[in-house]
């Protein structure tokens, strides 16, 4: 009994968190983000009514050279033809202080893409995050990861 109640508030410390049906990571080890580089993620759906809310997660260093990294994401569905969109994630204020949380010489920072975004087909699922930036090579990224969470009712 006595190791009973620090059990019950770790399961529900544990259970509180985002649920997470996806997490893939793009690691960077060069520090540097190619146009050849992409992150893709394969999923499945099977609620089509489901609701998501999609994040990227970008850990980068005092090298990035700009405020906003920009990036294409490219969804694919079981039918019909994929979409691609380009999305500009705000890393930094307009004064250059980096945004979320920063240690050193390292930043990262969790940014919402699309919220309550529902996919409406049962199936195999693509996401594609291609870097999109007027250089070929971008410095200073060390990680990139894609997070999906269910939205619950």
């Amino acid at each position: 009994m006595r190791f009973f109640l620090p059990f019950i508030c770790l399961l529900a410390l544990c259970s509180c968190g985002p649920n997470y049906v996806l997490n893939e990571a793009l690691e960077l080890p060069n520090q540097s983000w190619t146009y050849a580089d992409s992150l893709v993620s394969n999923f499945d759906v099977t609620d089509e009514k489901a609701s998501y809310n999609l994040y990227l997660q970008v850990k980068h260093n005092e090298e990035f050279p700009t405020q906003n990294l920009y990036v294409r994401l490219k969804t694919t569905a079981p039918q019909g033809p994929p979409s691609s969109e380009t999305i500009s994630l705000q890393l930094a204020d307009k004064a250059g202080n980096w945004l979320g949380k920063c240690s050193g010489e390292k930043c990262q920072i969790l940014v919402p893409v699309k919220n309550g975004l529902v996919f409406g087909i049962k199936g195999q699922h693509r996401l594609v995050v291609e870097q999109f930036m007027r250089s070929e090579n971008v410095k200073g990224l060390e990680k990139i990861s894609l997070l999906l969470e269910v939205v619950k009712k």
